[in-house]
């Protein structure tokens, strides 16, 4: 699904879901980092499965700083 606005043009795609066992009220540290670098891997992944159907070659690579 893409928007495409006077400054330029918003993208948003949907990847696979992460799985979550289960909520905590507090997380450790550890645990937000484990599920975080999940999501980016997802992000990288995504972003590698599709980005050549929007023009970018595929030696393209996402940079998440």
């Amino acid at each position: 699904l893409g928007y495409n606005f006077n400054f330029g043009f918003l993208l948003s795609l949907v990847g696979a879901p992460i799985p979550v066992k289960r909520a905590v009220a507090n997380p450790s540290p550890q645990q937000v980092n484990r599920l975080h670098k999940k999501y980016v891997q997802g992000l990288i992944n995504l972003f590698d499965e599709q980005k050549h159907r929007y023009g970018l070659p595929r030696s393209v690579k996402l940079r998440i700083v």
